[in-house]
């Protein structure tokens, strides 16, 4: 099976000159960990809740301020904080590939993008145990969503 048939098509993203706290409203928003950055569509980095934990503290505690901090890291451009060595998937790459590069690298997610660099989807470590599950579950067509499984 292809990265292509599992992944998030058009992933949520953010721009490189967003800022910080810009990209937390949006992953509590969206409920999301893993954020691609863009410069239009090129993929530029990719900033995840771990990225920000270690300048502010946990996204949550960030949004709902519970936490003590310096104000000023919420200013910081996404280009500051953000991974830049990104590893990627093509489209076309096999589900075995995405998860040896999550295996060895230790990351939760890897965006997906065309030879040129262009942004086209997100594959998480979620979206792989969803592909695992389903067809355990019995439920041919749409996988079941990993919380929704049940538990033993």
């Amino acid at each position: 099976m292809q990265i292509k048939e599992i992944m998030t098509e058009r992933p949520i993203r953010v721009s490189s000159t967003d800022t910080v706290l810009g990209a937390i409203r949006i992953m509590n928003h969206h409920q999301i960990r893993h954020l691609p950055v863009v410069r239009g569509t090129q993929l530029v980095g990719i900033i995840s809740e771990r990225d920000i934990r270690t300048i502010i503290g946990t996204v949550s505690e960030v949004e709902q301020d519970r936490l003590w901090i310096d104000r000023e890291k919420l200013c910081y451009v996404v280009e500051a904080v953000m991974t830049t060595d990104v590893h990627t998937l093509s489209p076309d790459d096999s589900v075995s590939t995405a998860i040896t590069l999550f295996v060895a690298r230790r990351i939760g997610a890897l965006p997906v993008a065309t030879d040129d660099g262009t942004l086209v989807g997100i594959v998480s470590y979620i979206d792989l145990l969803n592909h695992i599950v389903s067809p355990m579950s019995g439920v041919e067509g749409d996988a079941v969503p990993v919380e929704e499984a049940p538990s033993d």
